[in-house]
């Protein structure tokens, strides 16, 4: 059953269109619900906090306000920490290489994991640059 729900869900969320349109709704979301967030300059932020895999992108990771990356047990350490060694440092050369049919969609899933956070870790990046703290601020992420 597993299987068959993540082969929908990447079917669904694989096009430009609806990682746009998603991208869309939830920067006008967080710009209703959080009156410091600035559209788009905030989800700009987070975007590039997300590819260059930012200390406060890892760290609310750790805090469990991302989403998309897989499967991790965020109460269990070794979980979490198999995650990030993947985010790291990739798991063959095969999908890290961007010119095998393995390594361009596993770019263009990264793209997807980055635009799907961009919000969120711009948001909790706003929300702790005026003076929130870090459970507040992965709580609205």
């Amino acid at each position: 059953m597993r299987a068959s729900k993540s082969l929908l869900t990447k079917g669904v969320s694989f096009s430009i269109g609806f990682r746009m349109r998603n991208l869309l709704r939830d920067t006008l979301t967080a710009a209703t619900i959080e009156p410091s967030f600035r559209p788009f300059v905030d989800t700009f932020t987070g975007l590039k906090a997300v590819m260059n895999k930012s200390p406060e992108y890892i760290r609310l990771i750790s805090l469990g306000g991302t989403f998309g990356e897989g499967f991790y047990n965020i109460e269990d350490r070794h979980s979490l920490q198999a995650y990030l060694n993947r985010l790291f440092k990739g798991t063959t050369e095969a999908e890290t290489s961007k010119f095998s049919i393995k390594g361009m969609i596993r770019s263009w899933e990264n793209i997807g994991v980055a635009l799907e956070n961009a919000t969120r870790v711009g948001l909790y990046m706003r929300k702790l640059e005026v003076g929130g703290n870090e459970l507040e601020a992965a709580f609205a992420a």
